[in-house]
């Protein structure tokens, strides 16, 4: 649980570094829809932790939208 905890930690202040550096005209793309907001940011944070992508967001319809 420890683990978890700490790695979502650190894979949400990356996320914050990233849109705090981040420019303002993006290139987003629909990555998926999800059931929740919860499963939406962790699949976000996921993927920037992975390598996938750079930058994510969730939307109010729990969509994840990603940008490379």
């Amino acid at each position: 649980m420890h683990r978890i905890t700490a790695m979502t930690a650190t894979a949400a202040a990356l996320v914050a570094a990233l849109h705090a550096t981040a420019p303002s005209e993006r290139a987003w793309r629909k990555q998926g829809d999800f059931d929740s907001n919860y499963l939406c940011q962790a699949a976000g944070m996921a993927g920037v932790v992975a390598g996938q992508w750079d930058d994510w967001k969730c939307d109010n319809e729990n969509t994840l939208w990603v940008n490379k």
